[in-house]
């Protein structure tokens, strides 16, 4: 069983803005056992942050990827309102966030099957987000339900193997520790996500690591996006 953990930031330059999705995942034991490998993280190092962050996920076997979406500023305007047969109302800022890391996930597991790593059972562990209850359920269903099986027809499309196994179980939040709090391994995790969208400028420039990919969303997200305006994916 893995954990995978995500967090988001973004970017403006003059053309658009960035949406950019950190996301990583561990086996549940290994981490358990080797917390103690991402407590020593957030203690002051001669090497630089993402260093010593590319060295945690190498040594805990994970699997990390950066995905970025430059979009038009147009899209991220929180006065447009988008609807589904599920959802009512949410607003386009929520749209864009639940697509880009819904495109993110499946991306790191097609990244597992490329490596041809296992990946069987996964529980997700994001930043808290307020979303309306009726989005919120349909995201769970989606990255539920959809994702994975996406990713299954991938697979077995590309190379005759399937992530037959491949599951979400949980979809939660977790919330950030308290000053003076000592941090849960589910809270570190994030923040090792929230340290790879940090850092996300060099890790694109340098075209990633063993351990951490890099993926260009920004076409995909479009598209996507161009559904709730009444285009068709392919326009």
């Amino acid at each position: 069983m893995h954990y995978l953990f995500i967090d988001e930031t973004y970017r403006d330059s003059v053309d658009g803005k960035a949406i950019i999705i950190g996301c990583w995942a561990v086996e549940q034991g290994l981490l358990s056992d080797r917390v103690r490998d991402l407590e020593e993280l957030r203690q002051p190092g001669k090497a630089p942050i993402i260093e010593r962050v590319y060295a945690a996920i190498e040594s805990l076997c994970g699997l990390g990827l950066v995905g970025s979406a430059w979009l038009n500023r147009d899209s991220f305007r929180s006065g447009v309102i988008d609807t589904t047969k599920d959802i009512a109302e949410m607003k386009r800022p929520d749209t864009v966030w639940s697509i880009s890391i819904a495109f993110a996930i499946e991306h790191l597991f097609k990244e597992f099957y490329l490596m041809g790593k296992q990946i069987g059972t996964v529980d997700v562990y994001f930043d808290p987000r307020t979303l309306k209850a009726d989005h919120e359920a349909a995201l769970k269903v989606a990255l539920s339900g959809i994702v994975p099986q996406v990713a299954r027809d991938s697979s077995a499309r590309s190379t005759g193997k399937s992530l037959k196994k491949l599951r979400i179980r949980y979809i939660n939040p977790i919330e950030k520790a308290r000053s003076g709090d000592r941090w849960t391994k589910l809270q570190l995790g994030t923040w090792v996500s929230h340290k790879l969208c940090k850092k996300a400028d060099w890790i694109v420039n340098n075209g990633g690591a063993a351990r951490v990919r890099v993926q260009d969303m920004s076409e995909v997200v479009t598209r996507t996006l161009q559904r709730f305006e009444g285009k068709s994916f392919c326009d």
